[in-house]
């Protein structure tokens, strides 16, 4: 019997049945940046993925699951880029760079992922809840930094991450000329750079 985690997708171990889970995900995603995914049935992803609709529904409860699936891959990638900044700002102490390097990184992520976080949004999905690895690393690096005493360092890495993805998810949603404008993308991720370190450097309660 075959395995549903709780948001409804299943895990996809060998090989091949991950390359299966990937076209599947790539058919999503290309459906939801051109506008179509109301009208794409799990048969269409089936026979547009080369697999079956036995295949889509070995891996994912419903098309919904499967764009839960899409975007927690897409978290991932974004994760990993914070992980390597987070071990970077351990070893050079360069809190301001640190936190540059963070903010533009979620903004590439939200503009990077428009679509499918607007179609996400409202669902019950939270697009700015960080996995807990990267909290967990934050405050790590943020007890390192001596940014805040360490048994305020959870709570502060949370919130601070959350912070910064939430309003790079906004800025994405909702500022459009982030995306083709490079100095409005670079002076928003500045804002953004100002509000973390704001937050950062603030008394603590």
């Amino acid at each position: 019997m075959t395995t549903v985690t709780e948001n409804g997708v299943r895990p996809a171990m060998q090989a091949r049945s991950k390359a299966t889970r990937q076209r599947i995900l790539k058919i999503l995603e290309k459906s939801v940046q051109e506008n179509t995914i109301d009208s794409l049935t799990v048969a269409d992803i089936a026979k547009r993925a080369k697999s079956s609709v036995g295949a889509f529904y070995g891996r994912f409860s419903d098309k919904a699951s499967a764009l839960d699936a899409l975007y927690s891959d897409r978290l991932m990638r974004l994760t990993e880029i914070l992980m390597d900044a987070n071990q970077a700002a351990r070893r050079h102490r360069d809190v301001h760079r640190w936190i540059g390097l963070i903010a533009s990184a979620c903004v590439a992520h939200g503009l990077e992922n428009r679509a499918l976080l607007s179609r996400l949004a409202g669902r019950s999905v939270d697009l700015a809840q960080p996995p807990a690895s990267l909290a967990d690393d934050i405050a790590q690096t943020l007890t390192v930094l001596k940014i805040k005493p360490p048994h305020f360092a959870p709570p502060a890495a949370r919130f601070l991450i959350a912070l910064i993805m939430g309003l790079s998810r906004d800025a994405a949603l909702f500022q459009a000329d982030l995306a083709q404008n490079d100095a409005a993308r670079t002076a928003f991720a500045s804002d953004i750079q100002k509000a973390a370190l704001w937050y950062l450097t603030a008394p603590s309660a």
